[in-house]
């Protein structure tokens, strides 16, 4: 195809398939979460106690997807809300035991939003909804504390943007999941629009998602609720996580990654009757030079990304800027179930182009193909 302008979409899959570690254990994909190794290792009872808890509950037992996991959170802390949902007694008494829970070494940090959540706590609402907050809580940072202090290695994805660029020019890289570890390797080449980096000579690096590197800052009022959101491009580390004291003993301040979980998606993104889509700024700026790029690019290529978890936002916009002239290739470890998957999507008829990545195998191993579009 003459004059090339591709985008490149990366999905938990590509995170994966970077063969980058923590603890020496992969990192885990989204449909396999909770039985990777390294999350197993950091979750326990002692670290993450209320999911720990929730998970011991219907129907979150044997689940092992973030993505299901996050949505029937927040499921259930409405139906709690509302008194539809209540636990033995057995159960509420676990919970109120977790104010005074005996922390494990290295995460004793924890114990202040804990404490401050109980604090806050109303007598009017039912108890299964601060336990589905602290299991919210405890997940959101769970994600942090996997995709924290990895063992950086550069070599797969510095030979997969090598390899694409020869093949492809890329006009912008998506990058939908919540870890930097693309972007910690490739930084040099890639701007963040909305940030004060330069932006002259380098592609933009969407997150549509948000990002574990950035953080909202809101505040509490005891019989006001959350107000004064804010949000910037900078991180918080663990330790400082989480609500915390202020000058005012009736205001707490609270610290969290900018991280939109796919529940919280369709409020953040479609609004309702008195709420604006996309209030937050930062992926306001995300959405708008993801639009621009989807129509401004005729080659779209996905890796590690199987469209199953929660990307209707993403999908629609897909399919509103999608044409014949556009072509499609997507690299996963089952090739045919996402190519089936877009052409549901795009049509029977769409220009789709799969690209097998073996067993075992690394995500630049998808480039040498012989006989494929991406490589005339």
């Amino acid at each position: 195809m003459a004059n090339q302008k591709g985008m490149l979409f990366l999905g938990c899959g590509a995170t994966a398939g970077s063969r980058i570690k923590k603890n020496g254990y992969a990192l885990p994909t989204d449909s396999q979460f909770f039985e990777s190794p390294l999350v197993t290792g950091l979750l326990g009872d002692w670290n993450y106690p209320a999911l720990s808890l929730v998970r011991k509950l219907k129907p979150f037992q044997g689940q092992s997807g973030l993505y299901q996991t996050w949505n029937d959170l927040f499921i259930y802390r409405g139906l709690a809300q509302a008194g539809i949902i209540r636990e033995d007694r057995s159960k509420i008494d676990e919970l109120y035991h977790l104010a005074n829970h005996d922390w494990r070494d290295g995460y004793e940090w924890r114990a202040k939003h804990y404490q401050h959540q109980f604090e806050i706590r109303e007598a009017s609402i039912p108890p299964e909804y601060y336990l589905a907050e602290l299991g919210i809580w405890d997940l959101r940072v769970l994600v942090k504390d996997v995709y924290s202090r990895i063992d950086l290695r550069d070599e797969v994805y510095r030979a997969l943007w090598t390899g694409l660029k020869k093949k492809v020019e890329v006009a912008a890289v998506v990058n939908l999941n919540y870890d930097t570890t693309f972007d910690d390797v490739l930084h040099g080449d890639f701007y963040c629009p909305g940030d004060s980096n330069p932006a002259k000579g380098k592609i933009p690096k969407i997150r549509p998602h948000g990002s574990l590197k950035w953080t909202s800052r809101g505040t509490f009022k005891t019989g006001g609720g959350f107000q004064d959101w804010t949000h910037s491009m900078s991180g918080t580390c663990l330790k400082d996580l989480g609500y915390r004291k202020t000058d005012d003993p009736s205001v707490l301040e609270l610290l969290q990654p900018l991280i939109v979980p796919p529940a919280e998606f369709k409020e953040e993104v479609v609004g309702s009757s008195s709420i604006p889509g996309l209030t937050n700024p930062i992926l306001r700026q995300q959405w708008l030079v993801l639009e621009h790029s989807l129509r401004e690019s005729n080659h779209w290529i996905f890796i590690g990304f199987s469209f199953a978890s929660g990307d209707d936002h993403l999908v629609f916009l897909l399919k509103r800027l999608y044409d014949s002239d556009k072509q499609i290739h997507c690299s996963c470890y089952h090739r045919n179930h996402v190519c089936n998957t877009l052409r549901d999507i795009f049509g029977q008829h769409a220009n789709v182009c799969g690209h097998d990545i073996p067993k075992h195998e690394t995500i630049d191993s998808f480039l040498p193909r012989e006989g494929c579009p991406l490589s005339t």
